[in-house]
């Protein structure tokens, strides 16, 4: 019978994120550290996707909580920073995505107007790999990144990126909605995300 633990291991491993347990459990309770400290966090944090409950149920993290402590803005906040964190790529694997220099993925994180997505995760730059499609960039999504408010939490982004808006339909009879992500991923135009980055 599996551990809690090993469990946990597979539905990481299932997921894509390659970090044990243990380091997966140490980002939970520095995003739960970083989340009490900030006011702002509580009203921008958006519902872990499933995925990401699935691995965290797997290792009865999310149990024997009171519901309303699970439906918390700040508990499934800072959830979701961590998943997102633990599923980044650093530098050195997104330098051999993308076939540059590791000093090249730091520069564009820290240009006056940067060309890559970070966050800074205990002094060391990581980069969620929404940004990214095949061996890639997403096309366009440059200009996203560089237009989205310098404030929004990486929950916030990372969500605003993936889910539906209804100012982005196509199709024959306009009648599909996509995300801003979907929206880049199809090679439409990137402008009208751009001035939607704008407006957050």
């Amino acid at each position: 019978m599996a551990t809690d633990a090993s469990r946990t291991a597979l539905f990481l491993k299932d997921l894509g994120i390659g970090v044990t347990e243990e380091r997966f459990l140490s980002l939970v309770r520095a995003a739960f550290s970083a989340a009490a400290g900030e006011s702002s966090v509580a009203n921008r944090w958006l519902e872990l996707p499933s995925g990401e409950e699935a691995v965290l149920d797997s290792g009865h993290f999310l149990e024997k909580r009171p519901v309303t402590e699970q439906q918390s803005p700040m508990f499934q906040g800072a959830l979701s920073y961590a998943a997102i964190v633990a599923s980044a790529l650093d530098t050195t694997r997104a330098a051999k995505l993308l076939g540059v220099d590791p000093s090249r993925i730091r520069q564009r994180l820290t240009e006056k107007r940067p060309t890559l997505y970070g966050i800074k995760s205990r002094g060391e730059w990581v980069l969620p790999r929404f940004q990214f499609h095949g061996k890639r960039q997403v096309s366009g999504i440059v200009e996203v990144i560089q237009a989205l408010p310098t404030d929004l939490s990486p929950v916030s982004v990372v969500s605003w990126f993936n889910t539906q808006n209804p100012d982005l339909v196509t199709g024959p009879d306009e009648d599909q909605t996509l995300s801003p992500l979907d929206w880049l991923k199809s090679g439409n135009d990137p402008q009208p995300v751009i001035e939607l980055a704008e407006q957050l």
